[in-house]
C-alpha cells in the first residue's frame, strides 16, 4: 500500500514536473514569437516609411516635372503670340486645344511651299508675334500699314492666291487661332494678279466681324476654302 502511495506520488510529482516545464516552453515560445513579431512590426513600419517617403518623392518629382512641362508650353505659347496675362487665366482646357494645334502644325511642317510670301497688317504686339513665328520656319514677311479705316478692326481674315498651298492657308491660320486670334473669313482674293498668285494676306474685313469664328476642326475639315 505505501509502496503504491510512493509511485502515486512520483508519478504525481513527474507529471507536475512536465506540466511546468510545458508552461516554461509555452511561456519561451510566447517571449520568442513576440520578439520575432516585434522586430517583424519594426521592419513592417521602417519598410512602410520607406515606401511613404519614396511615394512622396515620386509625387513630388512628378509635380516638378509636371511644373516644368507647363512653363515649357507656356513659354512655347508666349512666343507664339499668347501674352502673359492671357496665360495667367489659362485653364488645362485651353493648354489641351493648344497642343492639339502644335500637333496639327507639326503634322503640316513638312508639306508647306515657304515659297509663298506673307503680307500682313500689324495691329498689336502678340499678333506680331504669332506671324513672326512664320518667319522662323522660312515663310518670307512683308508688312503694311493699315488704313486709318481699319486701323481699329481687329485682323480676322486670311485671302490668298490661286498658287498657294492649301497647307500654307492652314498653317498660318493656326498660327494665328494658336494666337488667340478669331478669324472669320479663310479665301481667295476676289481679284486675282500675278503679284498675288503666290501671297497670303492677313487682314481685316469689317463685313464678316459677327461671323463665327474658325477652330481646329472647322481647318481641318476644309479641303479647299472658297468665297
Amino acid at each position: 500500500m505505501e509502496s503504491q502511495f510512493n509511485n502515486f506520488n512520483r508519478q504525481s510529482r513527474i507529471g507536475s514536473l512536465i506540466a511546468a516545464l510545458g508552461l516554461v516552453v509555452l511561456m519561451v515560445s510566447f517571449v520568442v514569437l513576440f520578439i520575432i513579431n516585434f522586430f517583424k512590426i519594426k521592419e513592417i513600419e521602417k519598410n512602410t516609411a520607406t515606401l511613404k517617403l519614396l511615394h512622396d518623392s515620386t509625387r513630388s518629382l512628378r509635380k516638378m516635372a509636371d511644373s516644368l512641362h507647363m512653363a515649357i508650353k507656356a513659354a512655347e505659347l508666349e512666343n507664339g503670340g499668347i501674352s502673359p496675362n492671357e496665360l495667367k487665366n489659362y485653364s488645362s482646357y485651353d493648354f489641351s486645344k493648344s497642343d492639339s494645334i502644335n500637333h496639327y502644325i507639326k503634322s503640316l511642317i513638312g508639306k508647306i511651299d515657304t515659297s509663298t510670301t506673307i503680307r500682313y497688317y500689324p495691329k498689336l504686339a502678340d499678333q506680331d508675334r504669332a506671324l513672326l513665328s512664320l518667319k522662323d520656319i522660312g515663310f518670307k514677311l512683308v508688312l503694311f500699314s493699315p488704313t486709318e479705316y481699319m486701323a481699329h478692326t481687329p485682323t480676322n481674315s486670311i485671302w490668298f492666291g490661286p498658287k498657294v498651298k492649301i497647307e500654307n492657308v492652314e498653317i498660318v491660320a493656326l498660327f494665328l487661332l494658336r494666337a488667340g486670334i478669331n478669324i472669320k473669313a479663310i479665301r481667295p482674293f476676289a481679284i486675282s494678279s500675278e503679284i498675288k498668285d503666290n501671297l497670303i494676306e492677313v487682314g481685316a474685313d469689317i463685313d464678316v466681324v459677327n461671323l463665327p469664328a474658325y477652330n481646329l476642326q472647322r481647318i481641318k475639315a476644309e479641303n479647299q476654302f472658297k468665297r
